[in-house]
């Protein structure tokens, strides 16, 4: 009989590097509610937007990655 091993049943998963609403939206010279609204309604793919609904905060994710990715057309290329 084996020593009990200790195994693992998730995987590893990669480091995700977020940037805030804020930091996009003075890239682009535009208001950080935009920007969630651009995510939500699926013109601006680059991340999650999640309303708090009534009295709630909203928050809104950006994944760096897929930022810049769209920013250089990147997501338009099939890389």
């Amino acid at each position: 009989m084996q020593p009990d091993r200790e195994v693992s049943i998730m995987p590893e998963l990669p480091k995700v590097e977020i940037i805030s609403a804020e930091e996009v939206a003075k890239l682009l010279h535009t208001q950080s509610a935009k920007i969630h609204a651009a995510i939500l309604n699926g013109t601006f793919p680059v991340g999650l937007a999640i309303e708090g609904g009534a009295g709630g905060n909203n928050r809104t994710i950006i994944v760096k990655a897929r930022l810049e990715a769209w920013l250089t057309a990147q997501d338009l290329k099939g890389a």
